[in-house]
């Protein structure tokens, strides 16, 4: 399993994201996919296994793209415009959070050991 065959998933499946920001949080996402499987994804055979990568890397991507992007909006103001977001998951690091979503998915799999 490749990159570019979960952004192809990530795509088909409706993926929210396109373009550069597909681009940019794709590759974060694969970064921590490869960094926590030591690289195994590329032997992935398994068509349980194979989905929960994809399913992984697809909430990975969203997750990703919503910490370092965009926040959570928790007020916005029209006149002399302003917004104020959040960070829903108090005092984790993004590193926390995203390997906490890789060992939900992927915990099972064999992949992680």
């Amino acid at each position: 399993m490749t990159l570019s065959d979960l952004l192809a998933f990530y795509t088909a499946s409706g993926g929210t994201l396109s373009g550069n920001e597909l681009q940019a949080a794709g590759r974060t996402a694969w970064s921590y996919l490869f960094q926590q499987t030591r690289g195994r994804l590329y032997s992935v055979e398994d068509d349980a296994t194979m989905d929960a990568v994809k399913k992984c890397f697809a909430e990975l991507v969203e997750t990703i793209h919503r910490r370092e992007t965009i926040g959570i909006i928790t007020s916005e103001t029209v006149g002399q415009w302003s917004r104020t977001s959040k960070d829903t998951e108090e005092g984790q690091t993004n590193a926390q959070i995203y390997t906490e979503i890789i060992d939900r998915w992927l915990g099972g799999t064999g992949l992680l050991y």
